[in-house]
């Protein structure tokens, strides 16, 4: 590995951190699936779930949460509420996965064996293995390049930590989606369209059907006249149950916030603790201290910034400041701000240069290898040599100590000032396009030279005073005594008139319905702690009040819903509906009695027979009435043939049909061939989330994670 790929590693959110990231899922999945018993870390380590008899535990399944989290931070994303629960879900998908697969896998004998691992690599790489192939200079993605990486990473010693994330990489990502794709082809594999289904796909797809029809609408029938009971609810649901057995059991909340933002007041006084800093500011010859000093909520970037990546409100006004000038205050998000700029430059976005360099530090160990005078007599005396007409392509490759570019005459390519160390970055784009210069780093000493510079434009060094627009004690303790008294009066009736309540204390009432693994709730956002609450309480229970952000929350649980079947109450909202709709037809088949013709049948509600020509066998709406595949499966019923149907229940309305002709239509789309080709890849798309989805459900999983997060 060369020194000056060590410097681009440490300063480029380098490919290693990407396979890192999409590797922390499959670590604990491979110690637990080679577990024969027990605990991971001793009997009695807690248990945060189980996959099929296997235990989960919190210890194992915690690291690999905070080393993702870790590993995001690394690469400058913050991790918010939203983050940590995207991560949290998606490392126990991961393992349910490929704890169901391997298990499978198993069963069936299949493997990946270290041959196809290394022709997957190359032949098949995946997205963190092609960013490792990709050329920085092109952003082209190079298949040499790729094995010349993994070649050099294999190298490392076997205690680097690099290669260690890289093999782990592979056996733990890149072998296990490879055993989950040839699972998945295998299943795939049984997809097959034979020919006498196609000949009566093609004959039902022709049919055209002539139909006479009576409608009559559940809406002429008043819903307050059929009401629903809770049994009945009950009866339907038990009918129903495919449709309504959930796997994740879920609470129903009803919730107030009482706002506790800053108010004007406090608005007024962060604008008056910013401008007592605003003659400091222009005074300061060290704007990082006096900021650090300050307080200010935006910390100080001593570098530059682009011109087209200026991306700041009043960004027109601060460029055209002078150097010293200040501009504000004006409003960034929560925060007033002084933009005072310190300096201005035209500077490229991309240099290319070339170094030799004389080490005086190992990159990897960080022991001394020269010692300083050493080096520096030494890179000195190169510069002379170089001075005096000798050739630096020459020197460099027998001189220079970077494996990586000696070899090309000491030629970095084009980089950015973020690839490079801030001393060998600050010369690069500092100086001019042919400027050699001498440059120490925390690798050693480089002899450098600007080949050139590309895409020249101002950038600007600008220091941003901030002082954020905070809630003071006043406005919290408001906020907090508006809500301690409504949640006493709540509580005192034990959660059954929190309505009333509430239009007692002049607030609005919320309502939404959170699982287990949930950090949000709907119209709150962020509020894991109320999730937990949740699923610790009895209905009925109003809660204390809680902060969120700014703002104080009082809840109270309306309902409980365990996974399977949910109860008549509770799924009232979602069932009533379905059950009055079956109530109305009942009875308005009751009063239709036995139809002996379309036009009886309407003279009982007074509508009028419709007809309907060219209806598809292979429709799925019916015009003027819309989804009623009911409908459709009458039209071409032959015993419904010249004869009124019996009335049936529809997705509207109570329906009565009567056909009076089916034709067949040319269909020219009948090539077998084709419609096989096209059948079959459809059936294969579909096996692999059915099939999961199969696993998925025949798995007995225990998820305790609420209890732990």
């Amino acid at each position: 590995m060369s020194i000056i790929q060590k410097i681009r590693d440490k300063y480029a959110a380098a490919a290693i951190g990407a396979i890192a990231i999409a590797m922390v899922g499959f670590i604990l999945i491979d110690a637990l699936s080679q577990r024969t018993g027990g605990s991971l870390f001793g009997k009695n380590t807690t248990v945060v779930g189980k996959i099929d008899g296997q235990e989960v535990e919190y210890v194992a399944f915690e690291n690999q949460v905070k080393s993702a989290e870790q590993r995001y931070q690394q690469q400058g994303m913050p991790v918010t509420d939203v983050l940590r629960e995207e991560i949290n879900n998606t490392l126990w998908q991961q393992m349910v996965e490929q704890m169901i697969l391997q298990g499978q896998a198993d069963k069936m004998g299949l493997t990946v064996t270290d041959n196809e691992l290394k022709t997957l690599i190359y032949t098949n790489p995946t997205q963190e293995l092609r960013q490792l192939g990709t050329d920085p200079k092109t952003g082209q993605y190079d298949p040499a390049r790729l094995q010349e990486q993994v070649q050099a990473i294999l190298r490392l010693p076997a205690t680097d930590q690099r290669k260690q994330a890289f093999t782990d990489y592979l056996y733990n990502v890149v072998a296990k989606q490879a055993l989950k794709t040839k699972y998945l082809y295998l299943l795939a594999g049984a997809a097959y369209y034979p020919k006498w289904l196609a000949a009566k796909d093609n004959q039902d797809n022709s049919a055209q059907a002539n139909i006479s029809y009576v409608n009559i609408p559940f809406a002429l029938i008043p819903d307050t006249s059929l009401p629903v009971t809770d049994a009945e609810i009950d009866t339907y649901i038990q009918d129903h149950k495919a449709e309504f057995k959930t796997t994740e059991a879920s609470r129903n909340l009803t919730y107030v916030v009482f706002d506790g933002d800053p108010s004007s007041k406090d608005s007024a006084n962060a604008l008056g603790d910013l401008m007592k800093l605003e003659t400091g500011l222009a005074d300061t010859k060290d704007p990082g201290a006096y900021l650090n000093q300050s307080g200010s909520a935006i910390s100080y970037y001593d570098g530059f910034v682009a011109k087209t990546a200026l991306q700041v409100p009043n960004k027109d006004t601060i460029m055209e400041l002078p150097v010293g000038g200040i501009f504000g205050p004006y409003l960034d998000h929560s925060n007033y701000v002084l933009a005072k700029m310190i300096d201005k430059k035209d500077l490229p976005d991309s240099v290319r240069a070339r170094h030799i360099l004389i080490a005086t530090t190992d990159p990897r160990s960080g022991q001394t290898i020269l010692d300083d005078s050493t080096a520096k007599h030494k890179i000195d005396s190169i510069q002379t040599l170089i001075e005096h007409g000798a050739n630096f392509d020459s020197l460099a490759v027998k001189l220079s100590d970077d494996q990586g570019s000696k070899e090309k005459g000491g030629d970095l390519g084009y980089f950015t000032a973020n690839q490079m160390v801030p001393a060998f970055s600050d010369f690069c784009f500092n100086g001019k396009k042919g400027e050699k210069k001498v440059v120490k780093s925390e690798y050693g000493y480089h002899l450098i030279e600007i080949l050139d510079q590309k895409n020249i434009e101002p950038h600007y060094k600008v220091a941003y005073l901030a002082k954020e627009i905070v809630p003071s004690d006043e406005t919290t303790n408001a906020a907090n005594a508006a809500a301690t008294s409504f949640a006493a009066d709540a509580q005192a009736a034990s959660g059954s008139a929190f309505d009333d309540i509430a239009r007692k204390h002049k607030v609005v009432t919320r309502a939404g319905t959170v699982k287990e693994t949930d950090y949000q709730v709907q119209g709150l956002g962020s509020a894991r702690q109320l999730v937990k609450w949740a699923f610790d309480n009895k209905v009925g229970t109003v809660s204390d009040p809680e902060s969120y952000g700014n703002n104080f929350v009082v809840a109270v649980l309306t309902g409980i819903q365990d996974a399977g079947l949910p109860s008549g109450s509770y799924a009232r909202t979602l069932v009533e509906n379905s059950v009055r709709r079956d109530k109305k037809a009942a009875q308005i088949i009751a009063k239709l009695g036995t139809v002996t013709d379309l036009n009886s049948a309407a003279a009982k509600y007074a509508v009028t027979v419709q007809n309907q020509d060219s209806l598809g066998f292979g429709s799925t709406f019916v015009p003027n009435l819309g989804n009623e595949p009911k409908v459709i499966g009458s039209a071409f019923n032959k015993a419904n043939l010249n004869k009124a149907s019996a009335p049936f229940k529809g997705n509207t309305g109570v329906f009565v049909v009567q056909t009076n002709g089916v034709i067949s239509v040319p269909n020219q789309n009948n090539d077998y061939t084709l419609l096989r080709t096209n059948m079959e890849g459809m059936m294969r798309n579909a096996v692999g989330y059915n099939a999961l989805e199969g696993l998925h459900e025949a798995a007995n999983i225990k998820d305790n994670r609420i209890k732990f997060y």
